[in-house]
């Protein structure tokens, strides 16, 4: 039987969907720049504590590193970690 999303508890300052579960929801952990070289600008707007428009405007103003691709904006993973100041293992 699927699991109903109203079933689970609302995210409220970091309490979270149990992991072993689908709750149609993100994954709020950073990702690993070796494994996602690129993300949406709507995802990384959340790791950057903004809305997706504030996160176009800070990318086209060169607040948040992007780049175009065909008509696609992505963020490079590593420059975000870089800039929000998270390290991985083996990066420089």
């Amino acid at each position: 039987m699927p699991i109903r999303r109203s079933w689970f508890p609302v995210r409220l300052r970091g309490i979270q969907c149990p992991s072993q579960y689908d709750c149609g929801m993100a994954s709020d952990r950073f990702p690993d720049p070796r494994d996602e070289p690129t993300m949406t600008i709507e995802r990384a707007s959340r790791f950057f504590g903004l809305s997706s428009s504030a996160a176009y405007d800070a990318a086209a103003r060169g607040d948040i590193p992007s780049m175009r691709i065909g008509r696609r904006i992505v963020v490079p993973t590593g420059r975000a970690a870089q800039q929000l100041g998270i390290r991985f293992e083996g990066l420089r």
